[in-house]
């Protein structure tokens, strides 16, 4: 199944509630992964370009309104780095299973 969310509510209302604890574990991640990976985005153009972030600033830089959760028990979560609309690359991470 696959879920878009775009309020504390969707999850409420969407999400089975035996599903709620994996749903939020990846949602944390994700989240997680994007601030890291936009904070280290930021730090490499200052440190190139020797000014304040423009690509990465933080106008230009957000987390999407609407995010598809794939409840497919999988554990992998994908953020996306696009700038000017245009997709860049892929960060994956996979949550390891309990034994």
């Amino acid at each position: 199944m696959k879920y878009e969310l775009k309020t504390i509510r969707d999850i409420y209302e969407k999400i089975p509630i035996d599903r709620i604890d994996d749903c939020l574990k990846e949602l944390a991640i994700a989240i997680k992964q994007a601030k890291a990976t936009t904070g280290l985005l930021k730090e490499v153009e200052k440190d190139i370009s020797g000014k304040e972030p423009q690509v990465f600033a933080d106008n230009n830089s957000r987390f999407p309104d609407v995010i598809t959760w794939n409840d497919d028990g999988k554990g992998e979560i994908l953020t996306h780095i696009v700038i000017n609309n245009e997709p860049q690359f892929t960060v994956k991470s996979t949550l390891k299973k309990s034994p």
